[in-house]
């Protein structure tokens, strides 16, 4: 994963990535948890350095990238990821606001 990556974690609420990239991260970085949300591929948290880090894909492909200050926060972002998902399948109307 490139310096120019880490960085703009750093600065951004967001980092797209590519496929690539993704499959860097996957094979150097501890995967902490890992959750199929059978709606938009997998939602992962990564541990980066000292980063904590969660990774999703939205509807529309897009790679992101999260960074959060702790493992707890993190896993309270991922909970809430998969309500919304598993709403989604009852019809609801649910939409996830990825970029926020």
């Amino acid at each position: 994963m490139s310096d120019h990556i880490l960085s703009k974690i750093e600065n951004q609420p967001y980092v797209q990535i590519e496929e690539s990239d993704l499959k860097n991260l996957l094979k150097r970085y501890k995967v902490y948890a890992e959750y199929n949300t059978l709606i938009s591929d997998y939602i992962r948290i990564l541990q980066i350095g000292d980063r904590i880090i969660v990774q999703e894909r939205t509807i529309s492909g897009e790679i992101l990238l999260r960074k959060f200050k702790s493992l707890n926060t993190a896993q309270d972002f991922i909970t809430q990821r998969m309500i919304t998902y598993d709403k989604m399948w009852d019809g609801c109307g649910c939409k996830i606001d990825y970029y926020s």
